[in-house]
């Protein structure tokens, strides 16, 4: 059997990402989803609830989605890579599909490749000491190398290749060509879906609700930093100032050559979550979020080889217990009550 993996975190969903799903389930047996939910690694809350995401990614071809933990979902990208690569491996994927702006997998497993060699590193470091950013330094590291700037979603895919390396993994990674018609889910947050950018579903919710944005949340936001408990070292916590009058502008105001806007944007959400918590490299639960009838046969089959959370309860998991915690912050200002889906069944199609 082909069991098809995907990493994505749709916020929100678009045509890319229908394209994505339609190139990946060509030849898929089954195809897996290991979705963030309702915050996102670039900082911030998701502009939908991770359960209406799982309702329309299993209408356009989705077989079954699993959660990534939001500890995960909030941290720099190889943290991120290496827990989502994780529990594909996990579910026995062969293979998985990266969007990417290159499209070749062979120059991206030569880069990371590139990545891990001493040479490599002393420049990184170099670089870093000289105030740059990761993000910075690493691009600088690598044109230094002969290595032209990467793109976004190679940049991520990096990650994902390194991660598939230290965990000796045997899924097969294949690239899908990120077309440049599709608007880009960063375009749309800022500027507002079209229809010829999103599906009908997506349009609706935006013209009922809008987009969920971290706005919403700042009164919460200035109260824990008024409280001095900010999630966030090196000093960086003297800068904060809740009297910002927007959380753009507490944003903007923080942005250096070493704190990209990610950077901070992660900080300010782990400081709105109160995350403290010491969680372990690898995700030790799976935990679906919903599936159809391919799915849950494919489900069946495997459920014995993995730790499935079929009934989701407090005390049971640290990292869950801190799930709960989260969509109950998302929740406060939502436009629906999200934590007390977390009890219920997973979304069957």
């Amino acid at each position: 059997m082909k069991i098809v993996g995907i990493v994505a975190e749709y916020n929100p969903l678009h045509n890319g990402h229908l394209y994505h799903i339609e190139q990946a389930k060509k030849d898929a047996d089954v195809l897996i989803v290991v979705m963030g939910g309702n915050y996102s690694m670039r900082g911030g809350v998701a502009p939908m609830d991770k359960f209406i995401k799982t309702s329309l990614v299993l209408k356009y071809g989705v077989d079954l989605v699993v959660e990534l933990p939001t500890v995960y979902a909030i941290q720099s990208a190889d943290i991120f890579a290496a827990a989502a690569i994780s529990i594909l491996n996990e579910l026995h994927c062969t293979d998985i599909y990266f969007g990417s702006e290159s499209d070749d997998i062979k120059y991206l497993n030569k880069v990371a490749a590139l990545t891990e060699k001493k040479s490599y590193s002393e420049l990184l470091h170099e670089f870093m000491t000289q105030g740059f950013s990761y993000p910075k330094a690493s691009g600088m590291a690598l044109e230094s190398l002969g290595i032209p700037t990467l793109e976004s979603c190679d940049r991520m895919n990096i990650c994902y290749l390194k991660a598939l390396k230290d965990l000796k993994s045997l899924i097969v990674p294949h690239t899908v060509k990120r077309e440049s018609k599709y608007a880009s889910a960063t375009s749309i947050r800022m500027f507002g879906p079209s229809i010829d950018m999103v599906p009908e579903e997506i349009m609706e919710y935006y013209r009922n609700y809008g987009f969920n944005h971290m706005n919403n949340y700042y009164d919460l936001l200035r109260y824990k930093i008024t409280l001095n408990s900010p999630i966030i070292d090196e000093g960086l916590e003297n800068a904060l100032d809740p009297n910002q009058p927007t959380y753009q502008d507490l944003v903007r105001s923080l942005i250096s050559k070493r704190y990209t806007e990610s950077r901070i944007s992660r900080y300010l959400v782990k400081t709105l979550l109160d995350l403290k918590l010491d969680f372990p490299r690898y995700p030790s639960y799976i935990r679906v979020l919903g599936m159809n009838s391919c799915g849950r046969d494919y489900l069946n089959t495997i459920k014995k080889d993995i730790n499935l959370i079929s009934k989701v309860k407090e005390g049971i998991n640290e990292v869950l217990d801190f799930e709960l915690r989260a969509s109950q912050i998302y929740s406060l200002k939502y436009h629906s009550n999200v934590f007390r889906k977390e009890f219920l069944k997973p979304i069957i199609v």
